[in-house]
């Protein structure tokens, strides 16, 4: 999960990836050396089929990305915060796998709890 937050941040803070220009990256382009380009393309054709990524998948091992969806901004927003990112792996810890839509639920969860509406 950690690699999908870092992946998304790293879509958000790029100005190139405004919707209207599509991004082929490599492992480097992303300062993920330690990440195969195979394990990136893999999350980044999730977050793709997820709805948070605008993107397609190539031929290659990364697929091209042209920004984050709406969605993919809310589910950002919401762990973006680096205590709420931990709240949220705490409260998964444990569990050998995890639906994405799950962890948004969650961390949803801490952002109301912080806010103190749930």
């Amino acid at each position: 999960m950690d690699l999908v937050r870092d992946l998304l941040l790293r879509v958000e803070q790029d100005s190139i990836l405004d919707g209207k220009h599509w991004v082929h990256f490599d492992p480097s382009d992303l300062g993920m050396e330690e990440r195969s380009p195979q394990e990136i393309g893999y999350h980044l054709e999730l977050l793709i089929e997820s709805g948070y990524l605008k993107g397609k998948a190539g031929m290659e091992d990364i697929p091209v990305i042209a920004s984050l969806t709406w969605a993919g901004h809310e589910f950002l927003d919401n762990i973006k915060d680096k205590g709420i990112w931990e709240k949220t792996k705490k409260r998964l810890d444990g569990l050998p796998a995890v639906a994405l839509k799950l962890v948004a639920s969650v961390a949803e969860s801490e952002v109301k709890k912080r806010l103190g509406i749930s």
